[in-house]
């Protein structure tokens, strides 16, 4: 099945900012994050339940479940940065445009300033739509300045 292989694919690839990842490859991959997020989440109350009553400490199990959620985050965290470089790749776009969404984050706050919550949402929806037409828009054919589309993509 698609989503195993492209979930896979791009936990061996990580820590890969060169390349490119088709639009199929990121999106099977943030469906099988989400995915394997479900089971986390319900292995989760067992820990927790666990920590607590062998402490006998609530802040304890808190913070074990911090810690844990906190790595996990950071992990997928990284992998999603990476693919998304690589999909910008696809549509010959440098991943230096990801740091565009760093300066987007005041024009949301200059937004609601200015506009209140009116231009926080218009500047959000700004902010989603281009960022969703990168990832939806149809790869390069053929070779780019970023290399091949790989044959598994």
């Amino acid at each position: 099945m698609n989503l195993f292989k492209f979930t896979k694919m791009a936990f061996i690839r990580a820590f890969d900012f060169s390349g490119r990842s088709s639009r199929q490859e990121f999106w099977w991959f943030q469906l099988g994050i989400i995915i394997l997020g479900i089971p986390i989440i319900v292995l989760f109350i067992p820990v927790y339940l666990l920590a607590w009553w062998a402490s006998g400490n609530e802040a304890f199990a808190d913070n074990l479940i911090n810690v844990i959620s906190s790595i996990y985050s950071i992990f997928t965290l990284i992998i999603t940065i990476s693919i998304f470089v690589r999909r910008l790749h696809d549509i010959n776009r440098s991943g230096w445009w990801l740091l565009m969404l760093i300066p987007a984050s005041f024009i949301l706050t200059i937004g609601h300033i200015i506009y209140g919550q009116l231009g926080l949402i218009l500047s959000i929806l700004v902010i989603l739509f281009i960022t969703l037409y990168w990832l939806c828009k149809k790869s390069d054919d053929g070779k780019n300045k970023y290399g091949f589309l790989g044959e598994d993509s």
